[in-house]
């Protein structure tokens, strides 16, 4: 959707960041598009959440998912596989595995909603953390059984905590997110225009919950 996706990945390319990744719906992934990335992009993540029905009633574009997939592997695009779980998909989590590991992708990432945007409308949908305790359990299970190769994470986002994120918004605010306990669920700690990164990083609030989560300290993780 923006017209100069290309320039900004090459930008961080060319001033060194360390991992580069895209997150997509998929839907718009060509071959040409992807056989540009390879050489940018460290890996993409493609949102999956259940079998053609399923995922078209609450994302919809399944087929075009797909061929976006099917896109990256021919051009040979690391990939993950995300999706996001609660109560209309829940049933539908072991094909999701199922398809990650035949589509090949490196991982898939299992989150549940965050309570703002569209996720406030789905708040009641969410599954409690002993409901995701045990779906955890029952995946780690079946992917034993199965011979499932991709590495799988499931995300608590109770169990994680506050503002593990660090988002930067188009004006250069930089923010915590998600922290459901402030307005629009973000935290603001600054902003880049007027200061840099590091003094930002110094008054950071949520450093704990940040670096579990990226460690995967504190995610259900097999």
């Amino acid at each position: 959707m923006r017209r100069d996706l290309l320039e900004v990945v090459r930008y961080a390319k060319e001033i060194h960041f360390e991992t580069i990744s895209l997150a997509t719906n998929g839907t718009l992934m060509t071959t040409s598009l992807a056989h540009y990335l390879r050489d940018l992009v460290d890996y993409v993540d493609v949102t999956l959440d259940g079998p053609r029905k399923i995922h078209n009633k609450i994302r919809g574009g399944y087929d075009e998912v797909i061929k976006g997939i099917n896109a990256l592997k021919t051009a040979g695009l690391s990939f993950s596989v995300v999706s996001v779980l609660f109560r209309e998909n829940v049933n539908s989590i072991f094909y999701v595995c199922q398809m990650a590991d035949v589509l090949g992708a490196t991982k898939l990432k299992i989150m549940t909603p965050i309570t703002k945007g569209k996720g406030k409308n789905i708040a009641s949908e969410i599954l409690s953390s002993h409901e995701l305790k045990d779906v955890f359990q029952k995946i780690k299970s079946e992917k034993e059984r199965n011979g499932w190769m991709m590495r799988i994470s499931l995300t608590d986002w109770n169990k994680i905590g506050e503002g593990h994120a660090i988002l930067v918004h188009p004006n250069g605010d930089v923010v915590a997110s998600p922290v459901p306990s402030k307005e629009n669920c973000i935290d603001l700690l600054g902003n880049l225009l007027n200061e840099n990164f590091q003094e930002i990083w110094k008054r950071y609030p949520y450093k704990k919950n940040h670096l579990n989560k990226y460690i995967e300290k504190s995610l259900y993780v097999c």
